[in-house]
């Protein structure tokens, strides 16, 4: 905890922007903090433990700036680069850790099963439920935001929703990060988000399975015809 109130004061004092991996970090130490103070609630209750109620009150409150650092941190990733299926998940653990804090902080007969069973329906939302879990949120993101930026770069048929060629080059910037894009929905989704002109072909014309190791290259290729390529790698 010390180690993280530093970072946040770094943060503050330097006036920039937290790192994508802090999240991470805060979410793995509350996370942990919360499942080591639930393990100790029946000790708590002992004569000689009662240290360990104002120490659980105190966790909960102190973690309420590293929340905020965390939600500062999720959000700016998520404005600039769109949903990840991580992205969701941090996203979602987040919500859960502030509903888990103000229900700790807030509710007086507390129930700790309470704990679990929000964690469940999270988890349930984030992964089962059709058109808002994890995975239909992040392709559609990722695809919105590559048909957004074809279009400010005047490579997009809105009448026939299809790609097309620019008459002017690409930015070594631009195009390394549609094609970023294109290779995260073809990793994540099976899918290039450019359908029908750049498509995953499951077999050649031959009627063999292409290895995935050849089905990337190929969409490799069909992107070079666009200028879409990923400058930082290709040397």
């Amino acid at each position: 905890m010390l180690i993280l109130y530093l970072y946040g004061m770094k943060i503050v004092v330097m006036w920039e922007l937290p790192k994508g991996w802090v999240s991470n970090l805060i979410m793995a130490f509350s996370v942990v903090g919360i499942l080591a103070i639930i393990l100790l609630h029946p000790y708590g209750k002992q004569e000689d433990n009662k240290n360990i109620k104002p120490i659980t009150k105190w966790f909960y409150r102190l973690i309420i700036p590293l929340l905020f650092l965390l939600y500062v941190a999720a959000f700016y990733r998520i404005g600039e680069y769109g949903f990840t299926v991580l992205r969701y998940l941090l996203l979602s653990l987040a919500i859960w850790l502030t509903i888990i804090i103000s229900y700790m902080l807030f509710v007086k007969s507390k129930q700790l099963r309470m704990v679990p069973f929000s964690l469940m329906f999270v988890v349930t939302i984030a992964i089962f439920i059709p058109f808002v879990n994890a995975w239909s949120v992040s392709q559609a993101s990722q695809k919105k935001r590559l048909i957004s930026m074809l279009k400010e770069n005047k490579m997009w048929n809105s009448e026939k929703q299809e790609i097309i060629k620019s008459n002017q080059a690409l930015p070594d910037s631009v195009a390394t990060e549609m094609h970023n894009i294109v290779m995260y929905l073809f990793e994540n989704h099976q899918i290039t988000g450019l359908e029908p002109i750049i498509a995953i072909s499951a077999k050649d014309s031959l009627g063999n399975r292409i290895e995935r190791y050849s089905e990337r290259n190929n969409i490799d290729n069909d992107l070079e015809k666009f200028g879409i390529r990923d400058y930082y790698n290709f040397a």
